[in-house]
């Protein structure tokens, strides 16, 4: 089986009045704000995202290191100077481990800058070095990115000859295809199908918005039922009335 995968819009991350125009990215399902007007010690970045639901990138591979290098690099193309948190820490009892603060697993996929320099328990994303991590004073003023799961999935498709029911999980209110707003989107909310009459409904009757931005299902569609043909009369002949079978 073949599985296609499809970009992830930028409306469907979180959005908030101070955010920075065009700070939003999306990757794998992911949502990604960077923040550089107000550098902040780590703790106080790590709080920041974490009050708006996020957290500081916490997790790390080679497709997602090339990702956050490129946006980075295209936002700072003329300033290498320029640093980012990350969501790691230096184990207190052993100071060659390091775990993400999000999970507390240990960093197995890493992507430091050789060398390290001193032994510091934060860690960054190093302009100066291409963007490779440097181990970092959790004390300094830096930039940082909070990484979001998305909080929507977008108005669903509704087939021809349908009514559609979403029904918000937060409060359990339904509201009809006709009068439903952006809200009712959200992760969790579920989206019912039926088919007008005369109209059968090819598909599953329920979507789930899941919190990859996406709905658990493809939509329905209302195929008109048919009921073919009558056999011919002998000696004679039908006709039908509303020009349709």
């Amino acid at each position: 089986m073949i599985k296609i995968k499809i970009a992830l819009p930028i409306e469907r991350c979180p959005q908030f009045r101070d955010q920075p125009p065009g700070s939003t990215a999306t990757y794998n399902g992911k949502c990604y704000i960077f923040y550089n007007r107000q550098p902040m010690q780590f703790r106080e970045a790590l709080s920041f995202c974490r009050a708006r639901g996020g957290t500081l990138v916490d997790e790390s591979n080679p497709a997602l290191q090339g990702f956050i290098s490129w946006e980075l690099w295209r936002r700072h193309r003329s300033d290498t100077s320029s640093q980012y948190w990350m969501g790691a820490v230096r184990d207190s009892k052993d100071k060659s481990v390091w775990r993400w603060t999000g999970s507390g697993d240990e960093v197995a996929v890493s992507f430091w800058s050789l060398p390290q320099g001193s032994q510091e328990d934060c860690a960054r994303y190093d302009g100066s070095r291409g963007w490779l991590w440097s181990d970092t004073p959790c004390t300094a003023r830096l930039n940082y990115i909070c990484q979001h799961q998305p909080r929507a999935c977008g108005r669903p498709e509704q087939p021809p000859n349908s009514t559609m029911i979403i029904t918000n999980q937060s409060d359990d209110s339904p509201a009809s295809s006709s009068s439903s707003s952006g809200s009712n989107y959200q992760v969790g909310a579920t989206v019912a199908y039926s088919c007008d009459a005369g109209s059968l409904l090819i598909g599953p009757a329920t979507r789930t918005c899941l919190d990859t931005g996406f709905y658990n299902e493809f939509p329905p569609v209302c195929k008109s039922i048919e009921c073919g043909f009558p056999a011919n009369i002998k000696h004679g002949e039908y006709t039908l009335i509303n020009n349709t079978i």
